[in-house]
């Protein structure tokens, strides 16, 4: 035991399946705590949003009563310079952490480039800069995404690489920040098909090449869907991606699909990614 986990994104769908997963093999994994960056929403601070969206999910009601015990609950603002946190506070974590798993993102296709860049840039290279401060860091996990390599073919070969960008991240992350780009025309040069891909493509080459000692580890699962077998098969609580598909048929709301019959359904359970 001693190993302390700093886990981003429980609010969301997947963090929930990753924070369960963690604390099911608590023992087997080692783990001491879960620190979990919530970032204060409204008139809700990370406590309270931590009582109403996390607590009380369904997720978690298969684990021992004690659950809450394992865990803590910090205040974050990801897209600042440390995380948004007090010096002490932020000191104190990364003293501690040991594992760090970035899981929090934004998967609005339709944000304009500087608020997609802010949500899946800044808060990498802001969480990557705190990983640089951990001292007993075994790995930064960041959860990416399939499609930062332009999807043209069905039958196209993805490699485990960085996808090929037209010109390096650092200079299109720079023209980004400074307001000096087309979105469409950057777009189509890079061949993505949305903000949301291109951001985190991006994330990818800089954090690879900032990264330095921290040992990284980036995960790129396809869709995202309902559970197979953990916390128990078919649990979702996100309405996006593919879910989405399934709710609308299954309500009688979408009668019918024009697509292609043979086409992949590029798929993947929620808690195979976990």
């Amino acid at each position: 035991m001693g190993r302390v986990f700093v886990v981003t994104g429980v609010t969301g769908f997947l963090g929930k399946v990753v924070l369960a997963e963690l604390l099911r093999r608590r023992e087997e994994l080692g783990l001491d705590r879960a620190l979990l960056l919530i970032r204060p929403k409204g008139p809700f601070g990370a406590q309270e949003r931590f009582r109403r969206e996390v607590q009380p999910s369904a997720c978690f009601g298969r684990l021992p009563g004690d659950w809450r015990d394992a865990v803590e609950v910090v205040s974050a603002s990801l897209d600042r310079p440390g995380l948004g946190m007090e010096p002490a506070v932020h000191q104190s974590l990364t003293r501690r952490a040991t594992h760090i798993i970035h899981a929090a993102a934004s998967v609005d296709f339709g944000l304009p480039l500087e608020a997609a860049a802010v949500s899946n840039i800044a808060t990498t290279l802001n969480l990557l800069e705190t990983a640089r401060a951990c001292p007993g860091l075994a790995a930064l996990v960041c959860v990416s995404t399939a499609y930062v390599t332009p999807h043209r073919s069905a039958d196209q070969v993805v490699p485990e690489a960085l996808a090929p960008l037209p010109e390096p991240a650092e200079a299109i992350h720079a023209a980004i920040l400074e307001g000096r780009v087309n979105q469409s025309e950057l777009l189509a040069r890079t061949g993505h098909p949305n903000t949301y891909t291109l951001t985190k493509s991006l994330a990818e080459h800089l954090a690879v090449r900032q990264r330095g000692q921290v040992p990284l580890v980036i995960v790129r699962p396809s869709i995202i869907s309902a559970t197979r077998e953990r916390p128990f098969p078919g649990w979702i609580d996100s309405g996006s991606g593919f879910a989405a598909f399934v709710l609308l048929l299954g309500l009688g709301h979408m009668r019918a699909v024009i697509a292609d019959p043979e086409a992949r359904l590029d798929l993947v359970p929620a808690d195979a990614v976990s």
